[in-house]
């Protein structure tokens, strides 16, 4: 028996020492639609559709019942002049081809994000689900040694409740507490950006390393909304979070449980207490059904930090994003949304439970005014009720 321990004791020692471990930053996911985009944010106060729980589990006591059927939602970032050559040039090109392209020519990060079709929600007597799944990519080449390419995809699954009390005065009070677990399977290169370029062109995952990971995280909300006129929101998004990355070489190590690397937890505890208000500005009756919505939004994100100590000078607007959305006969929306990044523009058109939801935002446009060519598209498609 004492051997039989001993034995034990120097395998386990053995597998400890030879272990490796790794640098990696998990990707906690976010949920979100042109609409979004166009308005520049999830806001916390947003009680009008089923995405309001993701920003803020309380809503679900204000919103009413909601469904959401497989949807489409794509969202691009770039200076397409630049980039999109870049990935015709990888098509049907070598290394070394890749490598004189790169010599002879500037290129400008690509980043796209595609949700859906697997998604499916539901509110319900304030209790709330939904599924969802995430592919993304990033390609940020930059020379032969420099640059990032990545692609990956996640599975998301979240689950709340939210409890309301209805108070005098037609007001509502709602407390909401939701989980969200997700999975990520991502191919990451950094040092060689050209090797990954090409395997992310050829779906060839046996040349690249891959992580995979698990996380979830806890949410946390209130809501207020006085007179269905003024809506003052708090959430506390991943005030518990957690995720358990695992690192493998190839894609058939992955298939074969072979692992060399310890398995890196990450807890972020970053400050990520969010404050909202919407004004709700009650036209339908005046225009007689021409404006049926017109609504202001205000987010202050890291709200606690806006007191910390520090040195340097703290740029205020930074916290803050505002939007805004006109809707005409219940059937075409204009919105609007800006922060200290960028300027987003927006538009909607509700066909029946069909809706259809198209972005457009540039850093160049943000109250920092970033001197790029840079610029983004968002597009959505999908049955909401």
């Amino acid at each position: 028996m004492k051997k039989i321990i001993l034995f034990t004791i120097f395998i386990l020692t053995c597998c400890f020492v030879s272990a490796e471990t790794f640098e990696y930053t998990p990707n906690f996911p976010d949920i979100y639609t042109a609409r979004e985009i166009a308005l520049a944010d999830n806001y916390v106060a947003d009680t009008s559709s089923y995405f309001s729980v993701w920003s803020n589990p309380a809503n679900a006591g204000i919103t009413g019942n909601k469904l959401i059927l497989p949807f489409i939602s794509l969202d691009m970032y770039s200076d397409f002049e630049k980039s999109i050559p870049l990935i015709l040039s990888s098509l049907d090109s070598t290394p070394e081809g890749l490598a004189e392209y790169l010599e002879q020519n500037d290129t400008s990060a690509l980043k796209m994000n595609i949700i859906g079709p697997l998604c499916l929600g539901s509110i319900k007597n304030n209790f709330f689900w939904g599924i969802f799944n995430d592919t993304y990519t990033t390609i940020d080449v930059k020379d032969i040694d420099t640059g990032l390419v990545t692609g990956g995809e996640q599975t998301i699954f979240s689950a709340g409740y939210a409890y309301p009390i209805k108070l005098p005065l037609n007001s509502v009070i709602s407390v909401g507490l939701s989980v969200k677990g997700f999975t990520d399977i991502q191919g990451l290169v950094e040092k060689q950006p050209i090797e990954g370029l090409l395997a992310l062109k050829d779906f060839d995952f046996n040349t690249i390393p891959l992580y995979t990971t698990f996380g979830f995280g806890f949410d946390a909300g209130i809501t207020f909304s006085l007179f269905d006129i003024v809506i003052v929101s708090a959430s506390w998004n991943n005030f518990f979070a957690a995720a358990y990355t695992k690192k493998y070489d190839i894609l058939e190590d992955l298939f074969h449980f072979q692992n060399k690397y310890d398995t890196k937890a990450t807890m972020p505890l970053e400050d990520n207490l969010i404050l909202g208000s919407v004004i709700k500005i009650p036209l339908a009756k005046v225009t007689k059904g021409l404006i049926s919505k017109f609504d202001g939004y205000i987010n202050c994100s890291h709200f606690l930090s806006l007191f910390e100590e520090t040195e340097e000078e703290i740029n205020y607007m930074e916290f803050f994003t505002f939007g805004t959305e006109i809707e005409l006969l219940s059937t075409i929306s204009l919105r609007a949304g800006l922060n200290s990044e960028y300027l987003s523009l927006g538009a909607g058109l509700k066909m029946g439970v069909v809706k259809l939801d198209l972005g457009i935002y540039s850093k160049a446009w943000g109250l920092n005014k970033v001197d790029t060519k840079e610029i983004g598209f968002s597009f959505s498609l999908g049955t909401y009720k």
